[in-house]
């Protein structure tokens, strides 16, 4: 289960006393479709805070998770986040939290036009996590769905009418 505020640390505590949770950070990225970080995750400067919280209320924090956002096509975009990854696991090692997981999120390209990219991509991934986690002792989890759907799908369509909509202000 994941968190990225103190509110949701609250809520977690309450209903979900036992649970193993990740902390989920904001990446940094703007070459993306879909910028996931503007709704999910932490800053960076909340983290260790954030980490202090769930300490006091004995929560379980077992990891991170970030997304750099759909479809993103910089792969600094997520060597970054796995070094300010790396930050997170260094903070909860000085508070007592043995961290074994990182989830580096979705939105993969998944079409033949783009395989060399994913390629490419892959190995700054797996370089990234190996200078930032070279023990071995870290699980990593990635969510490939678009990568494994996008070939397999394809949508044709025919406009049969538009409609000019004007905003008058109320719902």
């Amino acid at each position: 289960m994941t968190f990225d505020s103190k509110e949701e640390l609250l809520k977690i505590s309450r209903d979900f006393p036992t649970a193993r949770l990740v902390i989920r950070i904001k990446s940094k990225s703007t070459h993306q479709v879909y910028n996931l970080s503007k709704k999910f995750g932490c800053e960076m400067s909340e983290a260790e805070d954030l980490l202090l919280q769930a300490k006091a209320r004995n929560l379980n924090v077992v990891g991170v998770s970030f997304h750099v956002g759909g479809l993103c096509d910089d792969p600094k975009a997520y060597t970054s986040a796995i070094d300010s990854s790396r930050l997170v696991f260094d903070a909860a090692q000085q508070l007592g939290y043995k961290f074994s997981i990182i989830d580096i999120g979705a939105g993969f390209f998944g079409s033949e036009a783009r395989e060399d990219f994913f390629y490419e991509l892959s190995r700054e991934i797996n370089s990234s996590l190996k200078k930032n986690f070279p023990d071995g002792d870290v699980e990593f989890i990635a969510e490939p769905g678009c990568y494994c759907v996008a070939s397999a799908v394809s949508l044709v369509t025919s406009i049969i009418g538009k409609k000019t909509v004007t905003h008058t202000g109320t719902n």
